[in-house]
């Protein structure tokens, strides 16, 4: 179960996490931080994608 929830988070939790943050979503940044943490998401594609939908979502 542990490897679905690890792969299923590798191909979509970027482009969630870049939603939420476009959308002003401060809570799922936050536990994207954790997820990068526990080993499941890249820190440096976390940063990259919440800057982007962030400043995206400003721009918008």
């Amino acid at each position: 179960m542990q490897e679905f929830f690890k792969e299923y988070l590798q191909v979509h939790g970027y482009w969630v996490l870049f939603l939420g943050t476009f959308l002003e979503g401060e809570a799922i940044l936050i536990f994207a931080g954790f997820l990068a943490f526990g080993g499941y998401l890249n820190i440096y594609l976390v940063m990259l994608s919440a800057l982007a939908g962030s400043f995206l979502g400003d721009q918008f």
